[in-house]
C-alpha cells in the first residue's frame, strides 16, 4: 500500500505543476530519454543523461559505449556517441552530439524561388565526470558548442552539475536536482545566442513485482531561468526481468509533441532501443534508435 501511496503522489505533482508548461521543443537525442520524454535520468543509468543531470551517468559495467541516432523525415538528423569507464567510485565519459538541418531556402531579398538552398549544423563535445560519496552521487558536465548557420558560425562553452540521491526517505524512492548550460556563445550575426540554462528537479519511483515485472514512474519539472518559464515532463518504464521494456512519456502544455513512445531489447552486454515520437503534420513523425554495448 505505502509503494502505490507514493505512486499516485508523484502522479499528482506531475499534474499540479502541469499548468506552468511552455510551447517550444526541445533537442531529445537517445532513444530512451525521447520515449520517456526527458525523464530516462531518473530511471536508469547511461552518459546521455549528463543533458538533464551530469549526476545520473552511473552504472556497474566497466566500460559503456553508446551510440544513438535520431530522423526527422528528410530534412534533419541528430547523432551522438559516447563512451563511459567506471572507476571505483569515479564515473568519466566523453559525448559527442551533433544535429543537421538542410534545405533551408535562402533569398537576399522576398520572392517566390529562393536563390540557393543552405543548412545548419551544431556539433557538442561534452566531458563529463560524476563522484559517488555513497550517502549522495554528484556530477560535472563541461561542453563545447559549435553551431553554424548559413556562412554565420559561433562557439561557446556551457558547465552543469548536479546531484542524485537513491532510496529518499524509503527504498526505490529517487531524488535528482540539477542546473544545465551555464555559459556563454560567442557573437553570430554580430548577436550573442542566449543558452537555454535551467534548473530540473526530478522524482521517480519503482515498483518490482514477484512475476519479474517491474514499473518504474518518474516526473520532471525544468524552470528555464532565461524566460522564466517552467516545463512539466512525465514517463513509464515497465520491464519483463530487465530484459523487454515498454515506455512511455507525456510533456505536458507541449502540442508540437505531447507524448512519446518507445520499446527496448537487453540481449547480455548488449541492448537496443527504439523511440516513436509523433510530430505535427508539417513536420512528420520521428524515429530514434540506439545501441549500448557494456564490458564487464
Amino acid at each position: 500500500m505505502k509503494k502505490f501511496t507514493i505512486l499516485l503522489l508523484m502522479i499528482a505533482i506531475s499534474v499540479l505543476f502541469a499548468e506552468s508548461g511552455v510551447f517550444f521543443l526541445r533537442t531529445e537525442v537517445s532513444p530512451l530519454s525521447i520515449s520517456t520524454a526527458q525523464t530516462y535520468y531518473m530511471m536508469g543509468n547511461e552518459l546521455q543523461n549528463s543533458d538533464y543531470n551530469p549526476a545520473a551517468i552511473f552504472h556497474s559495467e566497466n566500460i559503456k559505449i553508446q551510440i544513438s541516432y535520431r530522423k526527422f523525415q528528410d530534412k534533419g538528423q541528430i547523432g551522438s556517441f559516447g563512451v563511459s569507464k567506471k572507476i571505483e567510485k569515479h564515473m568519466i565519459g566523453l559525448k559527442v552530439s551533433y544535429l543537421y538541418m538542410d534545405d533551408f531556402e535562402g533569398r537576399l531579398v522576398p520572392s517566390i524561388d529562393p536563390l540557393y538552398e543552405f543548412n545548419s549544423r551544431n556539433f557538442i563535445t561534452d566531458l563529463v565526470y560524476g563522484y559517488d560519496f555513497g550517502i549522495l552521487k554528484i556530477g560535472l558536465a563541461n561542453k563545447f558548442i559549435y553551431e553554424k548557420i548559413e556562412f554565420e558560425d559561433a562557439s561557446g562553452f556551457a558547465f552543469s552539475t548536479g546531484i542524485y540521491k537513491d532510496n529518499l526517505i524509503t527504498e526505490d524512492l529517487d531524488l535528482g536536482l540539477s542546473i544545465n548550460n551555464l555559459g556563454a556563445m560567442s557573437k553570430m550575426n554580430n548577436e550573442s545566442s542566449e543558452l537555454p540554462t535551467d534548473i530540473t528537479l526530478g522524482l521517480s519511483y519503482r515498483i518490482e513485482t514477484e512475476l519479474g515485472i517491474s514499473t518504474s514512474v518518474a516526473v520532471s519539472e525544468k524552470y528555464l531561468l532565461n524566460d522564466e518559464e517552467l516545463e512539466s515532463y512525465s514517463g513509464l518504464e515497465v520491464d519483463y526481468q530487465s530484459k523487454i521494456f515498454a515506455r512511455f512519456g507525456y510533456r505536458f502544455n507541449n502540442e508540437g509533441i505531447p507524448f512519446s513512445l518507445g520499446l527496448g531489447f537487453n540481449f547480455k552486454n548488449m541492448s537496443l532501443n527504439y523511440s516513436y515520437s509523433p510530430f505535427s503534420d508539417e513536420i512528420g513523425d520521428s524515429h530514434g534508435l540506439g545501441f549500448t554495448y557494456s564490458f564487464e
